[in-house]
């Protein structure tokens, strides 16, 4: 773990005034958790709690959670750089200004191509948040064979499935364009989505948020 200084923030009413995060360089599985800390401002209202905002690829910053104390801790997918910005809010509601963003973290995703999995598995999908589609990349290990099952579906928060991928069921590292749309073409609107991997009695997911 290495300790990554983050950038300045503003000394004002209900702000942070320092932030770190913690974070390895290299990334070998899906996600990776980047601890942040920061201290709290020495005047203006008293903080009821902080809004952090989740900022991937140099994007518009999302709010993504709300924490009663100055820590946070971030499950970064590979292959984004990530950043995160926070607010103080007083017991009226009130919020203060954004802190500058965070320093940027990369995580680095290996190279898939060539590659066969040991077990079924799926990648973190890109872009994410997306608008109106997103890639998803599945693998499936060498003891696949056109009799095994496999079915790759994209579910909604509720646990309701809203599409059934087409997989395809040989070895290796496949990919998907999932269109935002259900099995009849619907156009699903903003919100969390999962998509999940179901293979030869493994089962694995992922999170995905779709932003119009």
């Amino acid at each position: 773990m290495v300790d990554l200084k983050l950038g300045r923030i503003r000394r004002a009413a209900l702000m942070a005034a320092s932030l770190l995060a913690l974070a390895p360089a290299l990334l070998l599985a899906q996600t990776v958790e980047i601890k942040y800390r920061w201290s709290s401002p020495g005047q203006g209202a008293r903080v009821d709690h902080y809004n952090v905002y989740h900022i991937i690829n140099g994007g518009a910053p999302i709010l993504l959670a709300m924490e009663p104390d100055t820590t946070f801790t971030l499950d970064a997918a590979a292959g984004l750089q990530h950043q995160i910005q926070v607010s103080g809010v007083s017991s009226t509601g009130r919020e203060g200004p954004l802190s500058e963003p965070s320093d940027p973290v990369s995580l680095e995703l290996r190279p898939v191509s060539g590659t066969t999995p040991s077990a079924p598995g799926l990648r973190p999908n890109f872009p994410n948040p997306f608008n109106p589609e997103t890639r998803i990349v599945y693998g499936l290990p060498k003891s696949v064979d056109s009799s095994t099952r496999v079915a790759l579906d994209v579910y909604d928060v509720a646990g309701h499935r809203v599409r059934r991928l087409y997989a395809e069921t040989t070895p290796g590292w496949h990919t998907v364009t999932w269109d935002g749309t259900d099995d009849r073409g619907v156009s699903q609107p903003s919100g969390q989505y999962i998509v999940r991997l179901a293979c030869a009695g493994a089962v694995t997911s992922w999170k995905m948020m779709m932003l119009k």
